[in-house]
């Protein structure tokens, strides 16, 4: 069969220019309101489908529905997304569970409880310790015979505790001593003595005196300085020289120089107290810490790595030289008879007297574990660490309640 072709004919015509019409996205059913509610999309109600559910609607927890449209299944008073049932304060939306929480404020914010009491730092002393906390103010505990745990109400950025007394430095740059101050046989001017200028960094509170660096590398000592037997130069034998660490226990005196190299000055007189914990530092190397005991004295290097130096062999040596650790620590602190550190994963590492002796209160062999540990700080008898979630665990000698820290 012959198909005939089939012609097509394009038609031009004139165009004729017309003004475009608005388009509109509006959703229809915005404007309608299918339960008979009172309610339409646009104006909220999250289920039009439900006439008990719409903004304003009583919500019952527990239900799985949000009747009133506003998230939640639950009242939620002060729109934290947070029902009344997990939420210790409906009125205030920055408090709820699990809601971050301001150390100190005297608020709950996060429902536990507890008002958050996170500390920055602690300090271990001869029967008393304190912390620094978050917000710049100082709790101390323990023996307070002669005011060493009444701390001042200043804010600081900076506390030691020493053997009777604790120094700090505010956050206006200033040392603050308090303890020991009664003209007694232990009163050496370690808290009288301190300097009345405002540019300090660092403070060290030792036994009988005291140092501190300012923010220019400067080295201040104070307290004995009578040429009697407890005087070896730890006050006044300061060298010269720009520092960035400070240390002090009983009868010498240690610091970082600008050239990272630990620098120790006081006993050196080859008596029964010198053990070379002066004489003996390590010449090369460069370090990040450093720590002053009664018998020894120990420096972090960058490296992470711990060197000791001081008492080896006699009556004094309990191992705080011989048995320190090798590596991998990040934060390092001298007691008397002790050490301790923690490492790079946590956890901590004590050494010197185990012998179970007089001056044995299990300040070694009684540290805790776990892997959660910041800082440390090795006291006379006793230590504390502290954990990464800012509180404080101290173990050791207690009976004036110094490894009892606040809860």
């Amino acid at each position: 069969m012959t198909m005939k072709p089939i012609s097509l004919f394009l038609l031009v015509g004139a165009c004729t220019e017309v003004e475009d019409a608005p388009l509109s996205w509006d959703n229809p059913w915005d404007d309608m309101d299918r339960d008979d509610d009172g309610w339409e999309r646009a104006d909220g109600d999250c289920d039009d489908h439900t006439p008990s559910i719409h903004p304003g609607a009583t919500d019952l927890e527990g239900d799985d529905a949000d009747s009133n449209c506003d998230g939640v299944d639950g009242v939620d008073s002060d729109g934290d997304r947070h029902a009344e049932s997990s939420d210790c304060d409906d009125t205030e939306p920055t408090i709820y569970n699990g809601a971050p929480e301001v150390g100190w404020d005297g608020i709950d914010q996060d429902c536990d409880g507890l008002d958050l009491r996170d500390y920055t730092l602690v300090t271990t002393g001869g029967f008393h310790s304190c912390a620094l906390g978050s917000d710049g103010h100082v709790d101390c505990w323990g023996a307070d015979e002669h005011g060493q745990s009444t701390a001042s109400t200043a804010l600081f950025v900076d506390v030691s505790a020493g053997r009777y007394h604790t120094c700090g430095v505010t956050t206006t740059g200033e040392v603050s001593c308090w303890g020991i101050d009664d003209g007694s046989v232990d009163d050496a001017g370690q808290v009288t003595g301190a300097p009345t200028t405002a540019s300090w960094d660092k403070v060290a509170a030792g036994a009988l005196h005291s140092c501190a660096v300012d923010t220019s590398g400067n080295v201040e000592c104070w307290g004995i300085d009578d040429g009697g037997m407890g005087d070896h130069g730890q006050t006044t034998d300061v060298p010269a020289g720009v520092f960035t660490e400070i240390a002090a226990n009983l009868g010498h005196s240690c610091a970082l120089d600008d050239s990272s190299l630990p620098v120790c000055w006081g006993i050196d007189d080859s008596s029964h107290g010198d053990h070379g914990q002066v004489t003996n530092t390590p010449d090369s190397g460069e370090y990040t810490q450093i720590s002053a005991g009664t018998h020894h004295s120990c420096a972090l290097g960058s490296d992470e790595k711990v060197k000791c130096w001081g008492v080896f062999g006699g009556a004094y040596d309990f191992g705080q030289v011989r048995y320190g650790p090798k590596s991998n620590y990040t934060s390092l602190d001298c007691g008397d008879y002790h050490s301790c550190s923690v490492s790079v994963y946590g956890w901590l590492y004590c050494w010197g007297i185990t012998n179970e002796g007089p001056l044995d209160y299990g300040q070694v062999r009684y540290w805790p574990g776990g892997d959660d540990y910041q800082q440390v700080s090795a006291g006379s008898f006793h230590s504390c660490v502290l954990r990464t979630n800012g509180t404080i665990y101290c173990w050791g000698r207690d009976e004036e309640g110094q490894s009892t820290p606040p809860s």
